[in-house]
C-alpha cells in the first residue's frame, strides 16, 4: 500500500510510519480488543449480537478506508479508520472460535458422539477457501484498475512453500489413514467411549 498509493514511506517529524509499524498498530489493537471480547459479549447481552456487531464495525470501516484520499498527508486517517477496523477483528474472532466449540458441544449432546474435529476443520477451510477467494478477488480488481507489480510472485521461496505445503497434506492424510495412531485419533474424534471399550488409550490419544 504505502509503495503503491502514497509512494513509500511516511516521515512525521521523526516519526517514521512504513507498511510494519501501519500493520503492528493494527495486530496490537487487535490483541487488545480480542481479550475484551467477552466483555463486549456481556455488554450487548449475546454472543450472537456481539458477533454482529463486530461484523457491522469490520464491513463497514473496511469499505470506508477505500474512500479515503491516497495522500500522505491522510496517513491518520487511514490508521484511524485501521484500528477501528482492528477492533471489530479483535472482537470477531474469539466469538467466531467459542461459537464453533458451542456448536461442537451441542452436536455431542444431540447425537452422542463427538463431531469436534469435523466443525473446527471445517470451520478452518472455510476461512481458508474464503481467504483464498478475497485475495484473488482483490488482485483481480487491482489488476483492472492498471497496477503494474513489480514483484516477481513465482520466485524459488514461493515454488518451495507450495511443495512443502502439498508434502505435508499427503504426509498427513497417509498418517490418520494408515498408521495405528492415526486410526486412535479418528475414533476417538468420532466416539470416545467406543474407542476407549475398543481398548485405544483415549487420554494417550488426545495428549
Amino acid at each position: 500500500m504505502f509503495t503503491y498509493c502514497i509512494g513509500g514511506d511516511v516521515t512525521l517529524g521523526k516519526l517514521i510510519i512504513n507498511f510494519t509499524v501501519f500493520m503492528a498498530i493494527g495486530e496490537v489493537t487487535c490483541m487488545l480488543f480480542g481479550a475484551l471480547s467477552p466483555a463486549f459479549t456481556r455488554w450487548v447481552g449475546s454472543k450472537h449480537m456481539a458477533f454482529v456487531w463486530s461484523s457491522v464495525i469490520c464491513f463497514a470501516t473496511s469499505v470506508l478506508f477505500f474512500f479515503i484520499p491516497m495522500d500522505a498527508s491522510y496517513i491518520w486517517v487511514m490508521i484511524g479508520v485501521s484500528i477501528l477496523t482492528s477492533v471489530g477483528a479483535g472482537l470477531y474472532s474469539p466469538l467466531l472460535w467459542s461459537m464453533y466449540a458451542d456448536v461442537a458441544d451441542f452436536a455431542t449432546e444431540k447425537f452422542g458422539n463427538s463431531s469436534t474435529g469435523l466443525i473446527f476443520s471445517s470451520g478452518t477451510m472455510a476461512q481458508k477457501f474464503g481467504g483464498a477467494i478475497s485475495g484473488s478477488l482483490i488482485a483481480a480488481l487491482l489488476g483492472m484498475a492498471g497496477l503494474v507489480s513489480t514483484t516477481d510472485m513465482t520466485t524459488g521461496e514461493t515454488i518451495v512453500t507450495i511443495a512443502a505445503n502439498i508434502i505435508i497434506m499427503i504426509a498427513l492424510t497417509l498418517f490418520t489413514g494408515k498408521t495405528k495412531m492415526g486410526k486412535a485419533m479418528r475414533a476417538v474424534s468420532e466416539d470416545k467411549g467406543a474407542a476407549e471399550l475398543m481398548g485405544i488409550n483415549v487420554n494417550v490419544t488426545i495428549s
